[in-house]
């Protein structure tokens, strides 16, 4: 509730609407809104198509190896104390993490849809 002031009182502060949007975003993140929130994160990160350019890599060998392959490569010759880049080599850490991101992933949702198929379920989170 916002204070009440008059001609003589002076305005006061209150911390009732901080402290509302702060137990509202508790119960958005216990309703499932936390989902939403690492899709906010998600923005704000590397994308996967970018991740794959970076490491010249494309979406069906990207396997962990090869992954692991292209960043080692890359990371040591971006190295700074060897005349490479930090900004590169960044880059480049940040695309593995991406795709090992995006490869977890894709393995829990078929662990997930595996799971419903066994059951007999949907594999599409119940849309007809």
């Amino acid at each position: 509730a916002a204070p009440l002031h008059t001609a003589h009182s002076k305005p006061t502060l209150t911390l009732t609407l901080p402290t509302q949007a702060y137990q509202q975003a508790l119960q958005n993140a216990r309703k499932g809104g936390g989902q939403a929130a690492t899709q906010a994160v998600r923005r704000l990160k590397m994308q996967e198509s970018e991740a794959l350019s970076i490491l010249n890599l494309k979406k069906p060998e990207a396997s962990t190896e090869a992954i692991a392959q292209r960043f080692d490569h890359l990371y040591k010759v971006n190295d700074p104390a060897e005349g490479g880049s930090f900004y590169l080599q960044s880059k480049v850490f940040r695309a593995k993490e991406c795709l090992e991101f995006h490869m977890k992933e894709a393995v829990k949702e078929a662990s997930k849809s595996a799971k419903q198929q066994q059951k007999g379920g949907p594999t599409d989170g119940g849309a007809p």
